[in-house]
């Protein structure tokens, strides 16, 4: 069994992040169809600001985030300083607080622990730039 933790960490502000986004989904999605397979798909830091355009309707990725949805957990303290708390939890999203409001990766009982993590996240900023 291969258990998979894909980390969403791309912000909603570069087009190229929507496509991070995808892949995220799609890999989760792939993940999810094997039974055998365990995944979780973690939203974290500015990853969280997808959410209200994940639970819209309209929305080209809402399909297949609802295909996903059940492995989706929204870490607590980025959705809430994100804005987008509100949304998080009328959509009745996980969202787990392990450490400080975001996902323990080191705590023997950890949610993550055993997991290969994949994360996706956008090029760093212009004032990291080099």
């Amino acid at each position: 069994m291969t258990k998979a933790a894909v980390v969403v960490l791309a912000d909603d502000e570069r087009h190229a992040n929507l496509g991070r986004l995808v892949n995220a989904l799609e890999t989760a999605g792939e993940f999810a169809e094997r039974d055998a397979d365990g995944v979780d798909l973690i939203s974290d830091g500015a990853g969280t600001r997808w959410i209200p355009h994940l639970e819209d309707e309209e929305s080209d990725q809402h399909e297949l985030y609802r295909s996903v949805w059940e492995y989706t957990s929204v870490w607590d303290f980025p959705s809430g300083a994100s804005g987008v708390g509100d949304t998080v939890d009328d959509a009745g999203a996980t969202r787990p607080a392990d450490h400080d409001g975001h996902p323990s990766i080191r705590a023997p009982r950890g949610r993550l622990r055993g997991h290969h993590l994949l994360s996706l996240r956008g090029p760093p900023g212009p004032s990291r730039r080099r």
